[in-house]
């Protein structure tokens, strides 16, 4: 328990995980004939990737803010096998309106609410399933049922008549070339912040989820095979340095029109200046996002020391190792 006896939005109620398997089990079979009806998404589909704690729950916030976009709400995403249903159930419980309030708070990427963005992990590791690491293997992404896999995006995309928002940086940062061929129509924001306030960032996460500095939080790039013998900062600072590799490496292969890197200090100082930067990006496929009329204010960047100077030196000196390895400088 927390303070006031609040139970952290991200901790799970095991009995009622399994009467949500139970039920997402039941209605799958309905699922399945209702999105038979749709072929694939007509509108682009915008997916926020990036490290963990690197601004991809607040860019979530304010695209749905700012842009008339569907995406997936904290009830929506407890029908993980049937998200059409869900999609359906959540409209018309908000009357077809817009979300009740706009709320920029969050913990450790978990929003309140009951019509809060939520990053549907169940579902995108259905299509996507991984194991030890968070890298689907080639085997797994050959097998993807890609018709199906679209079918259900185009329904959920018609509940709101606009284009669908995601963020998801655990399965959308180390599959992007998969989802770039599978999504013809998806555009990648990739949310950057400075490594060392991200490694930072993420020590205090591991804290505050498990109460511990070993015990791992969010992407487990390829290399968690071998980090995870390593002492908690090599661990966080190569998690950070091979999950931004993966992303470059991917960016790489997938057409310059197709992705914008958002920056977290920008972000945070004028926020409408990158939503049009966002809307350029979207608009150069051949769609213009429509504004809700919203004008977000700046938000207080938080890239600066929190922790003890033993800990940020010992974060500092690890990030420098990874980044300067990539550089020469560490060789």
């Amino acid at each position: 328990m927390t303070r006031n006896n609040i139970v952290p939005p991200y901790a799970k109620d095991l009995h009622f995980e399994e009467v949500l398997a139970d039920i997402n089990e039941a209605l799958y079979p309905l699922e399945v004939e209702y999105v038979s009806r749709f072929e694939q998404p007509k509108y682009p589909i915008i997916l926020i990737a990036g490290t963990q704690r690197s601004c991809t729950t607040l860019l979530m916030q304010l695209l749905i803010a700012y842009f008339k976009v569907g995406y997936i709400s904290n009830l929506t995403a407890r029908f993980w096998k049937a998200p059409y249903i869900g999609a359906l159930l959540m409209r018309e419980l908000r009357r077809k309106q817009r979300p009740q309030s706009l709320d920029f708070t969050s913990e450790l990427g978990t929003t309140y609410g009951y019509d809060g963005p939520h990053e549907f992990g169940y579902f995108w590791q259905r299509w996507f399933p991984y194991n030890e690491t968070h890298q689907t293997s080639d085997e797994d992404l050959m097998n993807i049922n890609v018709g199906l896999f679209r079918q259900e995006l185009a329904a959920i995309e018609s509940v709101f008549d606009a284009p669908l928002a995601f963020k998801n940086p655990i399965v959308f940062s180390l599959n992007m070339v998969a989802l770039a061929d599978i999504l013809p129509t998806a555009v990648f924001l990739v949310c950057h912040r400075q490594p060392l306030y991200v490694a930072q960032s993420t020590l205090l996460s591991r804290l505050k989820f498990h109460g511990r500095k070993d015990e791992w939080f969010s992407i487990k790039p390829n290399e968690y095979t071998w980090l995870k013998k390593c002492l908690y900062p090599e661990q966080i600072a190569g998690q950070i340095f091979y999950t931004e590799q993966r992303i470059r490496e991917s960016l790489a292969k997938i057409d310059s029109h197709r992705w914008l890197t958002i920056e977290y200090g920008d972000l945070c100082v004028d926020p409408e200046k990158e939503l049009g930067r966002i809307q350029r990006i979207v608009a150069s496929g051949g769609y213009d996002l429509v504004p809700t009329g919203y004008k977000p204010d700046p938000f207080q960047c938080t890239d600066v020391q929190r922790i003890n100077d033993e800990e940020f030196d010992r974060l500092k000196t690890a990030c420098e190792f990874f980044y300067g390895m990539e550089s020469g400088e560490g060789q």
